[in-house]
């Protein structure tokens, strides 16, 4: 199995060409206000939310670089066109949601279109095993399966991500009617700060416009063919497999015959889960992120096992 070789120590100040990585990603912030109830609800979480120093630097490049390359990987051969956004503060802090993923195709001349919320984590076996950091793993996953079960009275769906604030640019764009963005898919990310610094370098210049085409072409090459790719896409799997099992599980227990919200869920969430499997290809990729598969084993395991995807 392949394992990320371990970076030399980090410093918690970011470089320059991160620094330029994480200012490429807030450009692309949608900038809208939350409402009056919602800033005084962020106001009083300040504390909470907000790291100290150079740490919080580290987490906003974390989810800066998968914003930024995720779309590269998410692209198939055929016209596919991706696009990644992040959230607005409050969906961060409230709905555990940093990115939302989207991409639109042609299938048998039909448009699709397929979005997820992403939460994105470094914590990581492979940046210290520490308890405490996997505890919040262990939360966040738990978190999935709380939102389906327990849908918010203000959010109008059963699935395991919350946006509130939030435009799609793809949907605009195609004029694309996907209805209230209140509720989707999710998945939690968790890569190791040496896995994010490597991306963030190979990013950066791929993308400066300092350097000749053939530096360039090289840290596209780089990005394509990094192994977090996969891993990447296992985990976003991993996450839409185990929701549609849950999903399914509650299906099966309506006496009353199957409930078109959790239907409607289950259905993007297969969708999300066939297009992961066809980048993925015939070789399998197994989450190599242990404090990820325990979690989903433990919230979901009883669910997967049910609808045959473990043994």
């Amino acid at each position: 199995m392949l394992t990320f070789e371990k970076l030399a120590e980090l410093s918690p100040e970011l470089s320059t060409g991160e620094k330029r990585v994480v200012e490429a990603w807030e450009a692309k912030r949608l900038g809208m206000e939350p409402s009056e109830k919602d800033r005084e609800s962020l106001d009083k979480r300040k504390k909470k939310f907000e790291e100290a120093g150079a740490l919080a630097e580290r987490s906003r490049l974390a989810e800066a670089v998968i914003g930024l390359v995720a779309p590269l990987w998410l692209v198939m051969p055929e016209k596919v066109e991706t696009q990644a956004t992040p959230t607005e503060q409050f969906d961060d802090v409230f709905n555990n949601a940093d990115i939302v993923e989207e991409m639109t195709f042609f299938d048998k001349d039909k448009r699709c279109f397929l979005r997820w919320a992403e939460d994105v984590t470094r914590r990581h076996p492979d940046s210290g095993d520490n308890l405490r950091n996997k505890i919040e793993i262990q939360t966040k996953v738990e978190s999935l399966k709380r939102y389906i079960k327990q849908p918010h009275e203000d959010y109008k769906g059963r699935e395991a991500g919350r946006v509130k604030y939030f435009i799609s640019p793809i949907a605009y764009r195609y004029s694309i009617s996907v209805g209230p963005v209140m509720t989707m898919p999710r998945a939690i990310i968790s890569f190791p700060d040496g896995v994010i610094a490597d991306l963030a370098d190979s990013y950066f210049r791929s993308e400066n416009k300092m350097a000749n085409d053939e530096i360039r072409e090289r840290a596209r090459g780089e990005l394509a063919e990094h192994p977090a790719r996969r891993e990447y896409l296992a985990q976003v799997l991993m996450a839409m497999e185990a929701e549609a099992s849950l999903l399914k599980s509650r299906n099966a227990l309506l006496e009353d015959g199957v409930d078109k919200e959790t239907e409607d869920a289950l259905k993007r969430v297969e969708s999300i889960a066939g297009y992961i499997r066809l980048l993925l290809g015939s070789e399998s990729h197994e989450v190599e992120n242990q404090w990820l598969v325990e979690a989903y084993e433990a919230e979901f395991g009883e669910h997967m096992e049910s609808d045959g995807q473990t043994e």
